[in-house]
């Protein structure tokens, strides 16, 4: 697709080597997709700036940051596209001294849409594997559940999957070596006809694909070590984009590993139910 870039609302490929979010991470974003030519689970993405704008001392109130505003954007960007990844960025702007951030920043909003990933539908129908990373998720419990622009720990997380040919994503644990996510995914099982998930609260981002996930499903949130998951019957990753991917294998290391039970239809059925949910 030939999609639009829009830099609070002006076409433009072009920030400023001095702006914040450049320099030290200083801001937040979401990624949504495009169905039909509908921004699914809009209301989710909107609460997810919001409450990353007010975690970290945003005005809340600046025009480029409004609901009507940044959906207009969102549509101009994909430029009638049907299928597409729409991606939010907010950053601080220019200004202030080192990483004291200025009293009235002038903030940057960033609204670009792309190709959306054709890969998925292969994970969709057939499942993936995943393996144990050795890299670990990090606790800021000011940061928690915050889709920040510092995304270092995903982006070893990737890195490291490059040695594990044979996996699709890593499985990341936190420092308490507790079950958090994948690096691009929450991840969600069921063991006797109940579901579980981590609570994130040492370490991980809040998914919406996740809290659509809770309000279908009973779902009990809680602190969770490898062997939890291990022992589950069935395990899902999920996030905005590819929505809910069955897990057919966990890989700890070259000769121990744990099979699940493939889910497809269900999980492809949540997907489209996701996707067509009314705002």
């Amino acid at each position: 697709m030939t999609g639009v870039t829009l830099i609070n609302g002006q076409a433009s490929h072009y920030v400023a080597v001095n702006d914040r979010g450049l320099q030290y991470g200083d801001g937040f974003f979401t990624t949504l997709r495009v169905a039909a030519g509908r921004l699914v689970q809009w209301p989710a993405h909107m609460a997810r700036l919001q409450t990353c704008a007010q975690r970290l001392g945003f005005n809340q109130h600046d025009p480029q940051l409004q609901p009507d505003t940044l959906y207009a954007q969102c549509l101009r960007a994909i430029d009638g596209a049907s299928e597409a990844v729409v991606r939010i960025t907010v950053t601080r702007g220019v200004g202030g001294r080192g990483y004291a951030p200025p009293q009235d920043a002038t903030l940057q909003v960033i609204v670009a849409a792309s190709d959306y990933p054709s890969h998925y539908a292969n994970w969709q129908s057939q499942g993936v594997c995943l393996h144990l990373a050795r890299q670990q998720v990090g606790h800021q419990p000011s940061l928690n559940g915050l889709k920040t622009l510092n995304r270092l720990e995903q982006v070893l997380a990737k890195q490291e999957l490059a040695d594990y040919p044979d996996a699709d994503d890593v499985l990341l644990l936190n420092t308490r070596e507790q079950v958090t996510a994948t690096s691009m995914a929450n991840i969600i099982w069921s063991r006797a006809g109940q579901w579980y998930a981590p609570d994130l609260a040492f370490g991980g981002i809040k998914g919406t694909a996740t809290e659509f996930f809770a309000r279908q499903h009973k779902v009990e949130f809680g602190a969770w070590s490898l062997d939890a998951l291990i022992q589950a019957e069935h395990v899902i990753i999920c996030n905005a984009l590819m929505g809910f991917v069955s897990v057919g294998e966990i890989r700890q290391h070259a000769t121990r590993s744990t099979q699940f039970s493939v889910i497809s239809d269900f999980t492809q059925q949540l997907t489209t139910h996701m996707c067509q949910e009314e705002p």
